[in-house]
């Protein structure tokens, strides 16, 4: 089994995964951007047939689009996205659970461990996680000792964000588990396929945010 944090360097820009961890790991590749990856697609949904997805290789392009005259979702990445995302969730929700934490609190200590000094705002980036669910967490983190927040030196009213040394010895503690369970969705990849995976997942994750949520299908 090719494992997750063995795979050649790639470079992202991560909105961390309700699943696992957001932006530029250091220290332990990209081990832990999968989730995220897929999480930003889920998002901001969108359609795109498989063939597309699949054969996404230099090609012809063809004068025109042509409309399915018979819609089944199975035929869509983003129904298999979905189905991936729900049962990883799943799955990382209960390790974490033997460990006291739920996957929003995984994603504000594995952020922070890659940088610190953050503010909620920047959290709520690049976690693709809702600004209350995140003043949630970081509270009862902060209750647990596990998160401290500073005044910004330069202007006061900015509140930043920091793990404490409780803190980073959980993300030490909870990593194992976390890895394990990402190991387990790309099992039996080589590392070029992983590659090839996060370049696809990449190009997808631009495409949802490009141009806003708005169709201009009639």
């Amino acid at each position: 089994m090719v494992h997750w944090y063995q795979r050649c360097s790639h470079t992202s820009t991560l909105v961390q995964s309700p699943l696992f961890v957001p932006g530029h790991a250091r220290g332990h590749g990209h081990d832990l951007h999968f989730g995220a990856l897929v999480s930003s697609v889920i998002i901001c949904m969108i359609h795109i047939p498989i063939t597309d997805f699949v054969n996404a290789m230099p090609r012809k392009k063809s004068s025109s689009k042509q409309t399915p005259t018979r819609y089944r979702a199975s035929d869509y990445p983003t129904t298999l996205i979905r189905a991936i995302h729900a049962k990883s969730y799943a799955n990382l929700s209960f390790s974490l659970s033997r460990h006291d934490l739920a996957p929003v609190d995984w994603r504000i200590l594995s952020t922070l461990q890659e940088e610190e000094g953050h503010n909620i705002a920047y959290l709520a980036e690049q976690t693709a996680t809702e600004r209350s669910n995140l003043t949630r967490a970081v509270d009862n983190l902060e209750e647990r000792g596990l998160v401290s927040r500073r005044r910004e030196l330069r202007d006061r009213r900015h509140v930043q964000l920091y793990l404490t040394a409780a803190g980073r010895r959980k993300f030490e503690e909870v990593l194992p588990a976390v890895l394990w369970n990402i190991d387990r969705v790309v099992s039996g990849f080589s590392a070029d396929e992983v590659e090839t995976l996060m370049d696809f997942l990449d190009r997808m994750r631009d495409n949802v945010h490009r141009g806003g949520g708005a169709s201009n299908v009639a």
